[in-house]
C-alpha cells in the first residue's frame, strides 16, 4: 500500500489536526533518528538522510529554546514591574527581543539551507570519507543528465505533482546513466563482464573463492 503525501494533508485536515502537532512530531522523530544514527558513527552526520533530519531537528530546539525564553521572560518582567524595576523589565524585554530576531533569522538560515539547489555535488572533489573498498577501492563513479527528471515538477499537494511519480522520471536515460556508470568503475566493455567482475570480486574479498554469480545467490544493491 502506497500512502501519498495528498492523502496526508486531506486526513489531517479531516481529524482537525494541527500543522504545528505535525511539526512537533518530525522535530521529535528526527532529533531521535539524528542522535541515534550520529552519536555511535559521527562520519554519518554527512549522510543525505542526516542532512535533511539536522534542519527539522535545529527547528524544534530553537521552537522549544523560544517559546522557554519568552514564557520566562514574560513571568520575570511582570515581577518586575509588580516590584517596581522597571530598569530591570526594560532589561528584560530587550533581551527577549533580541532573543526571538536571532531565533527566526537562524530558522530561516536552516530552511534556505535545506532547500538550496545544486546543480552537481556540494562537497566537491578528492574528499574521501572512511576506507576505500569495492573492486577499485577509493574509485567511484558519477552520472549526471539533466534530462532524467522533470526539473518542471512542482512537487506540492496542490498539483499532486510528486518527484516520485513514474512520468517525471526518464527511465530511458536512467537506464543509460546506470550502464555507463557501471562500464566507468570495472573497466570491462559489456554489462554482463561488469556484473561479472564486482560478484568475482566481492567472493574472493567477503569468502575467499574466485567464482562470480551462482543460480540461486541473493544480493541487496544500495
Amino acid at each position: 500500500m502506497t500512502i501519498k503525501p495528498g492523502k496526508i494533508k486531506e486526513w489531517m485536515e479531516l481529524h482537525k489536526i494541527p500543522p504545528r502537532l505535525l511539526f512537533i512530531i518530525m522535530g521529535v522523530v528526527s532529533t531521535l533518528w539524528f542522535l541515534v544514527r550520529v552519536i555511535p558513527k559521527p562520519s554519518r552526520a554527512t549522510y543525505p538522510c542526516m542532512r535533511v533530519a539536522a534542519p527539522m531537528m535545529s527547528a524544534l530546539v530553537i521552537y522549544i529554546l523560544s517559546i522557554g525564553g519568552v514564557t520566562l521572560a514574560f513571568r520575570k518582567a511582570r515581577t518586575s514591574i509588580v516590584n517596581g524595576k522597571f530598569f530591570m523589565t526594560a532589561v528584560l524585554l530587550l533581551g527577549m527581543t533580541v532573543f526571538m530576531v536571532i531565533s527566526i533569522t537562524s530558522g530561516i538560515h536552516l530552511i534556505s539551507a535545506a532547500d538550496t539547489d545544486y546543480s552537481g555535488p556540494e562537497d566537491g572533489a578528492n574528499q574521501p570519507i572512511g576506507v576505500p573498498t569495492g573492486i577499485k577501492p577509493g574509485r567511484v563513479v558519477w552520472a549526471w543528465d539533466t534530462t532524467a527528471t522533470n526539473e518542471k515538477c512542482l512537487n506540492t499537494f496542490e498539483s499532486k505533482d510528486y518527484f516520485f511519480k513514474p512520468e517525471n522520471t526518464n527511465s530511458e536515460v536512467v537506464k543509460k546513466m546506470f550502464r555507463a556508470s557501471l562500464l566507468e568503475l570495472t573497466g570491462e566493455t559489456s554489462v554482463k563482464n561488469s556484473w561479472d567482475a564486482l560478484f568475482k570480486n566481492l567472493n574472493n574479498k567477503k569468502y575467499q573463492k574466485k567464482a562470480g554469480y551462482a543460480k540461486g545467490e541473493k544480493y541487496s544493491l544500495k
